[in-house]
């Protein structure tokens, strides 16, 4: 994303440009974010990228207190925090409702990281288990048909035999037993 700040509708946006969305790929998008949005792009957004066929999961981080965005140099120190044109701290707020909303316009589900450590794993076992569904479901749709390859190989033996003479030359004889009539 070029600008600081929470742009998901941007986010989903370059995502679905810069993924290659093939047919019958499973594409998944995972968010982490605040949430913090203002206007309904993100959803409209996400409804889009939900017909191209992704599935986007979100993790909520912050608390809706409120909490400073800190400012990391390169070496991962904290310099001080995030403030406003007003020399205020800018506090971050969490919108676990618009999280929800943009990961279920998409099939997706909506995690906070505050309810277990494991949320990446619990991510990842979820898109397994769809990815499982949906190649198990593309199997069983996917019938070809070959059976006019060995129909014509039939067909033409078949002709051939009819074109064969199938009668035996019998002599004019027959050598067989007779009947006799006993008295």
């Amino acid at each position: 994303i070029r600008y600081p700040g929470t742009n998901i509708a941007a986010l989903i946006q370059e995502a679905l440009e810069r993924f290659q969305i093939r047919k019958n790929n499973s594409l998944f998008l995972i968010i982490v974010s605040d949430g913090e949005v203002f206007d309904e792009a993100a959803i409209k957004m996400a409804k889009k990228a939900a017909k191209k066929g992704m599935i986007i999961y979100t993790i909520g981080v912050g608390t809706e207190t409120g909490e400073p965005i800190p400012l990391i140099d390169k070496n991962g120190k904290i310099n001080g925090y995030k403030k406003d044109k007003a020399d205020s701290i800018v506090l971050s707020k969490i919108n676990p409702q618009m999280l929800r909303s943009v990961a279920e316009a998409t099939g997706g589900s909506f995690y906070m990281t505050s309810e277990s450590g494991l949320v990446m794993d619990q991510i990842y076992e979820e898109i397994s288990r769809k990815d499982r569904q949906m190649v198990k479901k593309r199997a069983m749709s996917r019938y070809e048909e070959r059976y006019q390859i060995p129909l014509f190989f039939a067909l033409l033996c078949w002709f051939f035999y009819l074109l064969i003479p199938t009668q035996r030359k019998i002599d004019s004889e027959w050598k067989g037993r007779a009947w006799e009539s006993g008295s």
